[in-house]
């Protein structure tokens, strides 16, 4: 079965992150299925760490430290990819050089924090005894 259809701890920490943080940024009147995701989301975490023989008291230390690290990244990736979004909304026809060197510098901060971010996930995984190995080489 694959990975989508089986989530390890350390997708579904990432995308409960992930869903906090769309939820954080979008009108309430708009996020209802955000809300709906993410409490099948939390229940699937839950269920999860349930099989571990974890709960909120019991985690070890060190996934809880990959999982602040990883809402952090979260956080870096949402503001990296909102300031690319602005350059890619206000293109002009001739960019500076020093326009074109910010941009790709931030392509490549956002492909740094995405691999730290997988780096994260796995590691999770990795901790909880769920790593079936990289999705990507």
């Amino acid at each position: 079965m694959s990975r989508l259809m089986q989530p390890g701890l350390g997708e579904l920490a990432d995308r409960l992150s992930i869903l906090a943080l769309k939820i954080l940024h979008t009108p309430p009147e708009a996020a209802s299925h955000f809300h709906a995701e993410q409490a099948l989301c939390q229940h699937a975490f839950d269920y999860t760490m349930k099989e571990l023989g974890w709960s909120p008291t019991t985690i070890p230390e060190a996934v809880l430290m990959q999982m602040r690290c990883l809402r952090g990244a979260n956080v870096e990736l949402w503001k990296m990819e909102d300031q690319m979004a602005r350059y890619a909304t206000n293109v002009v026809v001739h960019p500076s050089r020093q326009t074109i060197e910010r941009i790709a510098e931030l392509g490549l901060n956002i492909w740094r924090h995405n691999r730290e971010r997988n780096d994260r996930i796995r590691e999770i995984n990795r901790l909880a005894g769920m790593d079936h190995g990289p999705e990507k080489l």
